[in-house]
């Protein structure tokens, strides 16, 4: 699924898309709202997401997309590279991000990849992530940023006040196997209890504090 508000630009990344082997461009949005009320029915793979939106920006919609389809890969395509959007991006959820002035073949690459369940960042922006860590100057390490993407997504479904039968149930896995993400991230973020997980899922913004549970 393509959300990039430019009609040209959607346009032509669709037929890129579409001209490659075993993609298929299942629906495309213009604005993260539109977007929004689409991948709750179309449930796409990946979901290519431009920042710079009108309305909802594309930063803020990442963590809505993922509640509303939680086995969607998001894959940012922006014009930005600096810090802020790049860490803001993947802490918020996505699993990849491509800049604009990156090559067709790399797009498609990276689709594949988070389409495929892993992670990419286009050669510049690792080329930039390796050098700030050479140079002692890490990039933002959120306590999140220890967490794989499945382990983010129950993070998020807990800290909305689901229980383990219904994360199962969303995420298409046992409740057992819930129970032990639950364990593992607690162990992880160094907590004891689902009101500390709550905490911190809204203080690394996963979810907004509003939709919070309060556990005692």
């Amino acid at each position: 699924m393509v959300v990039e508000d430019h009609e040209v630009v959607r346009a032509g990344l669709c037929a890129l898309i579409e001209a490659e082997p075993g993609l298929a461009v299942v629906g495309t949005a213009g604005r993260a709202e539109e977007g929004l009320a689409l991948a709750a029915s179309i449930r796409p793979d990946v979901i290519l997401l431009d920042l710079t939106l009108p309305g909802m920006s594309g930063m803020a919609a990442i963590g809505a997309f993922l509640r509303s389809v939680p086995s969607a890969g998001i894959l940012v395509l922006s014009g930005h590279q600096d810090d802020q959007h790049v860490s803001g991006a993947l802490t918020a959820g996505a699993r990849g991000y491509v800049v604009k002035a990156d090559s067709l073949s790399e797009l498609i690459h990276a689709i594949r990849c988070v389409g495929g369940g892993g992670t990419y960042l286009s050669s510049p922006l690792t080329q930039w992530f390796a050098a700030k860590l050479r140079a002692g100057k890490n990039p933002s390490q959120p306590r999140i940023n220890q967490l794989g993407m499945r382990e983010r997504q129950v993070l998020q479904l807990v800290a909305r006040g689901m229980t383990s039968k219904e994360v199962a149930s969303e995420l298409s896995l046992q409740t057992e196997t819930i129970r032990t993400y639950r364990k593992t991230l607690m162990r992880k973020l160094g907590v004891t209890n689902l009101a500390a997980l709550t905490r911190v899922a809204v203080e690394e913004g996963l979810v907004e504090s509003g939709e919070a549970e309060r556990l005692a």
